[in-house]
């Protein structure tokens, strides 16, 4: 799993989108791990960038609010932050203010650990 989430953010940062979204796919079937909830909220943040980044904003969001949400309910305040940064990026405008709030908020809980 572990080398298919280094593949997946590789493809990403070159651009490749499709692959990337492919790579992370995969490393989500391959089951739970020791650090799933960190392994799955990054690789479904990518995942979410992925069609975001092939012009799909629509399916981009709905991933991306996915992995925040899961991030946020297991106190997972740095993926939270990941996943809400790049949802930032592609959100509606009436969403921005809740998104911003919860932003911040988990960049707080990040700083009084």
């Amino acid at each position: 799993m572990l080398a298919l989430q280094h593949l997946a953010r590789i493809h990403l940062g070159a651009g490749r989108h499709r692959q990337a979204y492919e790579s992370a796919e995969v490393a989500l079937g391959l089951g739970p791990e020791h650090e799933a909830v960190a392994r799955r909220v990054l690789l479904r943040t990518w995942q979410g960038e992925a069609p975001a980044g092939l012009g799909d904003t629509t399916a981009g969001r709905r991933r991306l609010a996915q992995a925040a949400l899961e991030a946020e309910q297991t106190g997972y305040d740095a993926g939270a932050v990941t996943a809400l940064d790049a949802l930032l990026h592609i959100a509606d405008q009436d969403a921005l203010p809740e998104l911003r709030r919860r932003h911040a908020a988990a960049h707080a809980r990040i700083r009084e650990r």
